[in-house]
């Protein structure tokens, strides 16, 4: 169905172009948050599902 509603003059060109900037955006949004996790805390804090939220604590605790 999303395919059906993309429609663009040269698909062939276009198509590709867009799954790989998804794919960059995917990365984007899933590593850089894993990256600043990793450099904001030590690797001794950080645990399973509670990292991101010691590295919000660490980062904005005054």
């Amino acid at each position: 169905m999303a395919i059906e509603m993309f429609s663009s003059r040269a698909p062939r060109r276009d198509v590709p172009f867009a799954v790989m900037w998804l794919g960059v955006a995917t990365v984007m949004a899933y590593g850089l948050p894993v990256l600043g996790i990793l450099i904001v805390l030590p690797r001794s804090q950080i645990f399973g599902l509670t990292g991101f939220i010691d590295a919000a604590r660490a980062v904005f605790a005054v």
